[in-house]
This record gives structure tokens, sequence and C-alpha cells, in this order.
């Protein structure tokens, strides 16, 4: 059993219809391997953007909305990078 802990820069794109944002999250996220898998439900992540420039910016930004989607976002990518690796298959993918 092998605890991974990783740090990656994604990127979420926010469509505001008269302009877009490409807004950089850090992202640092373990999970657990055992064999070379990844063990269910081991997979814990901390995401950290500057949301009060954006705020700032946009003032009719809605925050939660904001941090549902980047967190969406994040999740898909996690899963990606995870998959790419080789440590999940295809099939244990999330309907994200």
């Amino acid at each position: 059993m092998i605890w991974m802990v990783e740090k990656k820069i994604f990127h979420h794109v926010l469509d505001l219809g008269f302009e877009s944002v490409r807004i950089p999250v850090r992202t640092r996220f373990e999970f657990n391997l055992q064999n070379g898998t990844l063990i269910a439900d081991s997979l814990s992540y901390q995401l950290l953007y500057n949301c009060q420039v954006l705020e700032k910016r946009y003032p009719q930004l809605k925050v939660e909305d904001l941090e549902r989607q980047i967190q969406k976002t994040v999740k898909r990518k996690v899963y990606m990078y995870l998959k790419d690796c080789g440590y999940i298959d295809r099939d244990q993918l999330p309907g994200i």
C-alpha cells in the first residue's frame, strides 16, 4: 500500500458571455495505491485559487456556483490524470 501526493495546476474556464476567464487552480491531491491501482474512496483533494480577485473584478459573480463548477472541473481533470497515469481503468471513471 502506497500513499501518493500530487500537486498540479488545472485550469477552469469561466464563460461570462462577454468574456472568458481562464482560472488557474492549484490542486493538491492524495490517494492510496495498492498493486498500482487506485483504492476506491481514498482520493482527497484541496483547491487553491484567487477568489477575491474574481469577486472584485466581477461583482455579479455567484461564488457558490463558481466553487461548484471549479470542483467539478478539477474532479474530472484529476480522474483523467489518474487514468492517463494508469492508476485507474476507463470503466472506473465516475460519471462526471
